[in-house]
């Protein structure tokens, strides 16, 4: 298991990472001034009259805790929630849960600086709405960062708020008395909702990696779960922040990646199979015996019980799903229907992580 931290995150933000066994939640800060920091926060409870809602999140998400629980919907955790009225945080005070490999550079960087938590988004495979192929055995989760409009805001002097020190509500435009009164909209830098990158992939053929960027948010972490029953806190990760804010973390183990290269992370994070015996000759319209097994990185087999996804170029399978036990699995595959020179393959992986190993044969 490895945690890899990549300082290429292009979005300005300070993220809050939270890994749990179950679940993970990472949250979104963005730097306000002092103004709005010494500002009282805005009490949404006098609106309540007013508005009627089934859907309430509770926006008082206190740093390095998990949102609260939502209402008025299917799940308790909706995969991401966005609000202009978070918890507010003085910058120095990130800095004994940032990691500690980079925590000194930013002692400077965070100093007299102010943020407010404006997003977080859930990796929960206990949400009912995710279904079987997209939480299977072998996924890389991720999360984006992406802008997003979460609402409008008067401008006073430079600074974002709804009201002036005094408490009274900024006059709006540009009037005679207050000249420097602006309406705007808020566009912000927000976490999106997670994803299993191979269950896009697994249908576009493309690299799990680029299908993440195709949602208009740059993916940020990416969570190698080798299998369902993997704990998350068990499971690798690799993931880029932005360099100028940093990020804090309920976790240690952190390592500087290699440069700002994460792309062989994946394939050393999950198995991959090894082909012990099978290929090559086959008689036509006779069959042969594949064995293979499922290894780590290092090559080591990994003893657990998963099922194994067969995909052909030609031939047949009598089976296109194998369990195994042991890290150990075998199949048939018969060339029926072939002749004397004909070529085909059969490609070993997961249900959507496919093609870790290719099995080659010729007919006689």
């Amino acid at each position: 298991m490895f945690r890899k931290m990549y300082d290429s995150l292009s979005m300005p933000v300070h993220l809050e990472l939270l890994v749990q066994d179950e679940n993970i939640c990472l949250k979104t800060w963005y730097q306000i001034s002092e103004y709005d920091y010494e500002l009282p926060y805005r009490n949404d409870a006098a609106k309540a009259g007013s508005i009627e809602r089934s859907l309430y999140i509770d926006n008082s998400c206190e740093y390095m805790s998990v949102p609260a629980d939502v209402s008025g919907v299917y799940h308790t955790k909706i995969p991401a929630g966005r609000f202009g009225g978070g918890e507010k945080q003085a910058g120095e005070s990130f800095l004994p849960n940032i990691p500690a490999d980079i925590r000194d550079q930013y002692a400077t960087k965070l100093a007299g600086t102010y943020w407010r938590c404006n997003s977080f988004a859930w990796i929960d495979p206990t949400d009912p709405s995710i279904l079987g192929g997209e939480q299977s055995d072998a996924a890389c989760w991720t999360i984006g960062i992406g802008y997003r409009q979460v609402g409008t805001t008067w401008v006073n002097a430079g600074h974002d708020s709804r009201n002036k020190p005094d408490g009274s509500a900024l006059d709006g435009g540009n009037s005679a008395g207050d000249p420097d009164d602006n309406y705007k909209d808020t566009i912000m830098n927000c976490a999106f909702p997670s994803q299993n990158a191979f269950a896009l992939s697994a249908n576009t053929k493309g690299h799990p990696l680029r299908e993440s960027r195709r949602l208009g948010a740059p993916a940020s972490l990416f969570v190698y779960q080798p299998f369902t029953d993997t704990n998350f806190t068990d499971c690798s990760l690799s993931f880029k922040y932005n360099k100028g804010y940093g990020f804090s973390t309920n976790t240690t183990g952190w390592t500087v990646g290699d440069g700002y290269n994460y792309l062989t992370d994946m394939d050393s994070a999950l198995p991959s199979m090894t082909v012990t015996s099978g290929g090559g000759s086959i008689d036509a319209d006779g069959y042969g015996t594949v064995e293979f097994k499922m290894v780590d990185s290092d090559g080591a087999t990994i003893d657990h019980a998963t099922d194994i996804y067969l995909e052909c170029t030609g031939g047949y399978l009598p089976k296109n799903r194998v369990s195994i036990t042991g890290g150990t699995g075998s199949f048939k595959v018969g060339a029926l229907g072939m002749e004397s020179g004909d070529e085909f393959k059969v490609k070993i992986g997961f249900r959507m992580y496919t093609g870790l190993a290719d099995v080659v044969f010729t007919v006689a």
